[in-house]
């Protein structure tokens, strides 16, 4: 997936503030600002009360929890990014 301000900071036209998860790995990049991130976002799952219940919606719910804990180190950008 290439967005805007990935293509722009591959370019080296600018620099751009990445998800780690998207920019950690593309070679050429770096983080300016060291292995921790600046900044932190939450991800919420909202649903109806009364769609709770419902076998479709629990196990959606029930597989992103488990794809979220499986990727949670690089979702947080804890993974040491490459130089260079």
């Amino acid at each position: 997936m290439t967005t805007p301000l990935l293509a722009l900071a591959r370019s080296r036209t600018a620099a751009a503030v990445l998800p780690c998860f998207l920019a950690d790995g593309v070679d050429g990049l770096v983080r300016i600002t060291g292995s921790e991130p600046i900044c932190r976002r939450e991800l919420w799952l909202l649903s109806h009360p009364d769609l709770r219940a419902v076998r479709r919606i629990s196990v959606f719910a029930d597989w992103l929890r488990q794809v979220v804990d499986h990727e949670r180190t690089r979702l947080d950008g804890r993974i040491e990014a490459p130089e260079g």
